[in-house]
């Protein structure tokens, strides 16, 4: 039922960024998947999706305001026959550098919510703090473009990820 709950936000919110930026040629919106990479020795990595919605800052050369939301669609194996899960929701601000090839860096808010759990019992935790991130793109032709980035959620919490986006 979480998942299905997760997927319905995701959809809702993709659907609220097309209506609230449908007259703006500075607004994009994405999908990004990755693994969720940890520190941690009793922890493997998670496989996680999600969807980034951003404006382009009107005036200024690459910067721009995003807010990115992610869930696990692949649980990773934690000890003693337990999974483990993340969600994540934040909000950046992000620099492109110019040209079809580019740089990318970013600096937010992030909240977490990370559970693990077996068929016995299940511990949760949130987190709030400071996220952020680097990576290059390709612009595709046109408004699309593919991203891979390293955006770090925590201390031992790492997202690796591939995203596409597209102006609209």
């Amino acid at each position: 039922m979480k998942k299905i709950i997760q997927v319905l936000i995701l959809g809702l919110t993709v659907g609220l960024s097309n209506a609230v930026f449908a007259a703006s040629s500075s607004a994009y919106m994405g999908v990004k998947g990755g693994l969720m990479l940890t520190s941690i020795s009793d922890l493997s990595s998670a496989t996680n999706i999600g969807g980034v919605i951003g404006y382009h800052i009107s005036g200024s050369s690459g910067l721009a305001i995003e807010a990115e939301f992610t869930f696990t669609a692949i649980a990773g194996d934690a000890s003693f026959s337990s999974e483990w899960d993340v969600t994540t929701a934040a909000v950046y601000l992000a620099y492109r550098s110019a040209g079809d090839m580019y740089f990318k860096t970013k600096v937010g808010f992030l909240n977490e919510d990370v559970t693990i759990s077996n068929d016995f019992f299940g511990v949760s935790g949130t987190d709030s703090g400071a996220s952020y991130g680097v990576g290059f793109g390709k612009k595709l032709g046109g408004s699309n473009s593919v991203e891979v980035e390293l955006t770090i959620i925590e201390e031992d919490i790492n997202f690796l990820s591939v995203g596409y986006n597209f102006d609209y």
